[in-house]
Order: structure tokens, then sequence, then C-alpha cells
């Protein structure tokens, strides 16, 4: 407790933008802290749209941000928006601090870059252009399940058609939430088309490399893959596009 004292008064349990426009989410922050804030909600609606699904309500209270990657799982919901939305973390050690892309974080099932005595103490999005938008999907058993397959994507536009910066991240069919590199690379700098869009929904199957388990078969968890991707990164553009317009 007394640790855990000494850790808030660093304001590793506090939300805040910084002067350049970055978020900078303490790492102690809970999730329903995170559904509660302002900036959040309004810049960084897929991380709400992870945290809403996140377990029950007694979970939320109590479960942490940096808890929630430091486990290291390969469905951790929220590691995939903030892995699209290009999250850095900052690590304090025995040899001072770090700075992680938190793409590199994940080495393995349950296992994370965190050497002995490391503590992750902050997260670090970049402010997202007007014409972006990010999207979390989630296909899971049961209200308070694991996912089975979730999928989160962020795309920026060039113009209403033209797609300048995307990423999508794949959970539960991997040993770590993956990147879905060929599936971003069709459709960056290209018109975006549903036709276009299926293509990418197919490639990101072929990257995923699900297994067999107690929630699903490594057959359906790729066919989650393809509609689920297929739907969020549609969705991202439907909400990028309709920015675009507004702006």
């Amino acid at each position: 407790p007394e640790l855990l004292v000494s850790l808030k008064n660093l304001g590793m349990d506090q939300i805040q933008q910084d002067p350049n426009g970055d978020l900078v989410i303490g790492s102690l922050s809970t999730i329903n802290c995170m559904l509660d804030n302002e900036i959040i909600r309004e810049k960084y609606p897929a991380l709400c749209e992870a945290a809403v699904d996140f377990g029950s309500e007694q979970v939320r209270n109590r479960a942490t941000i940096g808890g929630n990657l430091c486990n290291g799982s390969p469905a951790a919901d929220m590691a995939l928006p903030l892995m699209a939305l290009g999250a850095r973390i900052t690590v304090a050690g025995v040899q001072g601090t770090r700075e992680l892309d938190l793409n590199g974080f994940f080495v393995g099932p349950g296992k994370t870059a965190l050497l002995p005595g490391d503590l992750l103490t902050e997260i670090r999005l970049p402010a997202c252009p007007d014409a972006s938008a990010a999207v979390f999907l989630k296909h899971k058993r049961s209200a308070m399940d694991v996912a089975v397959v979730c999928v989160s994507a962020y795309l920026e536009l060039q113009d209403v058609q033209t797609c300048s910066k995307i990423n999508v991240v794949l959970g539960a069919v991997g040993p770590t939430p993956l990147s879905a590199g060929k599936a971003t690379d069709i459709l960056c700098r290209a018109p975006v088309t549903e036709d276009l869009i299926e293509q990418a929904a197919d490639l990101a199957v072929e990257e995923a490399l699900p297994i067999d388990d107690v929630r699903a078969s490594a057959w359906y968890r790729r066919k989650l893959v393809k509609v689920l991707t297929f739907r969020a990164i549609l969705a991202a553009y439907d909400q990028a596009r309709h920015s675009f317009e507004d702006s």
C-alpha cells in the first residue's frame, strides 16, 4: 500500500495532455477512469470501445491500463487500439528510464520487454489529425469472457478517398497482439474501396496465427479475423471520411 501511494504521488494515475498535444496516460489509471476522461472520449474513442467491454464494472474499477499491458496477454483489449494509434511507453528501471514503441513490447505469451526491476510508468499517444479515426471490435463467447478475436484499425486520410496511413492490429490470434502489415500495405496511399478492404481482410487472415483452444477453433478464428478486419477498416474509413468532409 505504501508503494502504491508513492506511485500515485508521482502522477501515475493521471491522464493529461502535454504541451505538444500528446495524450499521457499514467500506468495506474483504471479502465473506468479512462472511460470517464473527456479527452479520451472525444479524441480517442477506440480506447473507450475497448474499455467499455472490459470485464465487469467491479473489474474496471480496479484494473489498470498498465496491468493489462504488462500481463502480456495476446488478447489484451487495451493493447490493440493503443498499438493501432502508435502508442509509446515509458519504462523506469535500475538503469534509468527508457521509451519503447508498444509494438515491440510484447515478445511472447505472457512475456514483455520488461527487465527485472522495470516498471511501466506511462503510455503516450500522439495527437490524432482531424481526418483520422480508430475502431476496436471484439468477439467473445459471453458478457465478461476474454476475446475469441479482437481487431483494431486506425487510419488517416490524405483526401476524401485516399488513405495516407493505416494500422491494423489483431488480438487473440497469435502469441502476441499482431500488427497486420500486409493488410495495411495494400491500403496505404490507395483509393479506399470495399473490394480493396476485403483484400486487406484476406491478407490479415494470412498473417493471423490462431490456435485451437477452449474458446474457439483456429478455423473459426480465421473466419472472425476476416469479418472483424473488414468491419473495423470500413468503420474507421467512414468515420475519417465524415471528419474530412466536415473539416
